[in-house]
């Protein structure tokens, strides 16, 4: 046991050479028990160091006191000297007797930071480049407008259409009728796509161009639509609907506008008018 504290006070002491010191400490890193020695026997060190300091400085004070006994002790010339010596003896006392831990960690003073050879940390969110005004939905419009002034196929029309002999097998005009009159266009539509069954029926022509604009089949609507231009009865709507076809594409339509508002014959005259004024 004796040999035991005899190492710890060398190692305190440094008096244990670099290999006995770096043993000594190896094992103090493992052996929590000799660490908890090592702390307590610093700190007894530290309180019989610290009690030698404080006689010493008691009998100096004493002994100058006993010189000094017919003299005031703070007229004397190295009564300054003095208080001064004291002072830093209490203060190695102070420091002495503070507890210190085995392997505390240092902290690590922070120095500033040099910033002028620094990388600049790009903003998160990008600059934004200035963008052209938002221009009004013209296409959304012109379309909306094509399916308000769109001309069906009257229904006297398509009752005709559907008409049928007794015992007679339905004929794909009248299947197409009935599509429509349900809004199933796009049937209504594919049941006439064989371009041989509009042929030689205007009626049924008229009817396949009705449905493929309200499927929104719009060039093929005004392909229809062209052919019955020349036709006696329908060729006031098919003009005005071919039209609408192609404003609902987008395509320019003043021209077209400015002859049907001008012309006397044409049956939709004052409808082109108040088109052309909306549209200004």
């Amino acid at each position: 046991m004796k040999e035991f504290y005899e190492q710890i006070e060398a190692y305190l002491q440094g008096e244990l050479n670099d290999a006995e010191r770096q043993a000594f400490e190896d094992h103090l890193q493992k052996d929590e028990t000799l660490a908890r020695s090592v702390e307590a026997h610093r700190a007894m060190m530290n309180r019989m160091e610290g009690a030698r300091i404080r006689s010493n400085v008691k009998n100096a004070i004493e002994d100058y006191k006993t010189q000094q006994k017919h003299t005031p002790f703070f007229t004397q010339p190295t009564a300054w000297a003095l208080a001064a010596t004291i002072v830093l003896l209490l203060t190695a006392v102070w420091f002495m007797s503070r507890p210190e831990t085995p392997d505390s960690p240092q902290i690590a003073v922070e120095q500033p930071i040099d910033t002028s050879t620094a990388p600049k940390i790009q903003d998160k969110e990008p600059k934004l480049e200035p963008q052209p005004p938002v221009q009004p939905d013209t296409r959304g419009r012109a379309l909306a407008m094509a399916k308000n002034q769109f001309e069906p196929p009257s229904p006297t029309m398509i009752r005709d259409a559907m008409e049928s002999t007794a015992n007679a097998p339905r004929t794909p005009i009248q299947l197409a009728g009935e599509a429509y009159v349900a809004k199933e266009y796009r049937k209504a539509a594919n049941i006439l796509a064989d371009e041989s069954l509009v042929a030689n029926d205007e009626n049924a022509r008229f009817l396949r161009a009705g449905a493929r604009f309200k499927s929104g089949q719009y060039e093929l609507a005004a392909s229809d639509y062209e052919k019955l231009l020349r036709s006696f009865e329908f060729k006031h709507e098919a003009r005005w609907n071919e039209m609408l076809c192609r404003m609902a594409v987008g395509k320019p339509v003043d021209s077209l506008l400015k002859k049907m508002a001008t012309d006397e014959n044409f049956a939709f005259k004052n409808r082109a008018k108040q088109l052309q004024a909306t549209i200004r």
